[in-house]
């Protein structure tokens, strides 16, 4: 590697050190794939976090894929990929992507939509003690729906879809 290109690897790496989120700063969703590529993560959850951020951001979301452990049972690498179709290792104690591929072989979601994919679909805590209360005082589905999307100031708030709403009310229904 001649000394230019030493220097422009150099300028392109990202700080190792510091937490992923630190990254996320500086527009997640523009780095390249050399600078994802060397990340190094804490922990396995990090790794999987940092991805999953990364996806909501981009319009996509992510599954579990390949997992290899050793003789003892310890995971060695985990692979996470879009949920439609990284590959992380472990060395000296951190995760480290080993690969990032960009491309797609589908079209991406915009911002807003991609609050409604799996991965991203959380229905809070506190919203489901809510979404429960109201229940058992007989208000209907879609007007807790409604309720909770005027206290979020807009249904782009809401991180769930009515569909979500009522499988959590069966779902408390058969775990009651």
């Amino acid at each position: 590697m001649d000394h230019n290109m030493e220097n422009e690897a150099k300028a392109n790496f990202i700080d190792v050190d510091k937490h992923w989120s630190t990254v996320v700063e500086k527009e997640i969703d523009q780095l390249t794939n050399a600078q994802i590529t060397g990340l190094k993560f804490s922990s396995l959850d990090d790794g999987g976090e940092f991805y999953n951020t990364y996806a909501k951001l981009v319009g996509f979301s992510i599954r579990k894929d390949e997992i290899k452990r050793n003789k003892d049972n310890i995971v060695t690498s985990r692979r996470w990929v879009c949920a439609k179709e990284g590959l992380f290792e472990r060395k000296s104690g951190k995760w480290v992507v080993g690969e990032f591929k960009r491309e797609h072989n589908h079209d991406l979601v915009t911002q807003f939509e991609t609050q409604f994919l799996r991965l991203h679909k959380i229905i809070k805590d506190s919203d489901k003690a809510r979404i429960i209360a109201l229940h058992n005082v007989r208000v209907k589905s879609n007007q807790i729906m409604d309720h909770l999307i005027q206290q979020a100031r807009g249904y782009e708030n809401i991180r769930f879809t009515p569909k979500d709403l009522y499988n959590h009310l069966v779902a408390n229904r058969k775990n009651s």
